[in-house]
């Protein structure tokens, strides 16, 4: 979550954007759809592109285009051996 990456509580944000911290979580929830000012002025306090925090913070699609299927192949690796020793970490 952006929010929580960035270190700012759903107080903080809702500050920043004039709305209570209620409303920031029911937004994270997905109980309330954010209107576009919120939008707008949450994509640039978290750094993120609109599209993105409307689409539910799924990651972007990962170019491979103009690599080899070796290349695939070691990136794919390398993913899944980021995702382990981030689930070992935690």
């Amino acid at each position: 979550m952006a929010r929580k990456q960035s270190g700012l509580t759903q107080v903080q944000v809702g500050e920043a954007l004039g709305v209570t911290d209620k409303a920031v979580s029911n937004w994270e929830r997905d109980v309330v759809k954010l209107e576009a000012e919120h939008l707008i002025k949450l994509s640039r306090l978290l750094q993120v592109s609109a599209a993105w925090i409307w689409d539910g913070g799924a990651p972007p699609p990962l170019d491979v285009e103009g690599l080899s299927l070796a290349q695939q192949e070691a990136l794919t690796g390398l993913i899944e051996v980021m995702r382990a020793e981030k689930t070992r970490v935690a």
